[in-house]
């Protein structure tokens, strides 16, 4: 679908409140913040930032982090910086892996993960297993004669040895 726009912090922030607000009459709280399914916070990752920043910060919305999985991200950066001490406290959610190969990974999947190339990535995977000690989840979204084989298979099994994490793959369906 393309990007329309990026959401501004305050338009993140936003979403929380009103989300906060609807709960509220149901005599709820929200306890999870995810950041996925509206695009690639990767996009907009200054952004991003600032509502988490803004998230956990005891002067604004004192969403406490902790030991539970309160900001579930799906989102590059988030991953590369929480494995560079950057939201240590941030849970990674999902990370959207789908190829090991370098150059199907970036160039046709996910463009943008062009940024980092998958030596990187696993390694701040492997730093996001060492600081939080829990698993990771790692999305994998098999599309038919692309990233389907046995071959892929094998590699996908290759690249997370030794790695904490759980991988849901995906079936693709295109209706």
């Amino acid at each position: 679908m393309g990007i329309a726009k990026s959401l501004t912090a305050d338009e993140i922030l936003d979403q929380v409140v009103l989300v906060g607000e609807r709960m509220r009459t149901e005599d709820r709280t929200v306890r999870n913040i995810v950041f996925m399914g509206m695009g690639e916070p990767f996009h907009n990752e200054e952004s991003v930032y600032e509502a988490v920043t803004a998230l956990l910060s005891p002067e604004m919305f004192h969403h406490p982090a902790g030991p539970h999985p309160h900001f579930p991200l799906s989102a590059f950066p988030m991953l590369w910086s929480a494995a560079h001490g950057v939201f240590p406290e941030v849970n990674l959610g999902a990370l959207s892996l789908h190829s090991v190969r370098q150059g199907r990974f970036a160039k046709k999947l996910i463009p943008l993960a062009a940024k980092y190339s998958l030596d990187d990535l696993r390694a701040a995977v492997a730093k996001i297993n060492q600081i939080q000690n829990k698993t990771a989840m790692i999305e994998y979204l098999m599309l038919a004669g692309v990233n389907d084989s046995a071959e892929d298979a094998r590699d996908l099994a290759t690249w997370l040895t030794g790695l904490n994490v759980h991988v849901n793959l995906i079936p693709y369906k295109p209706n």
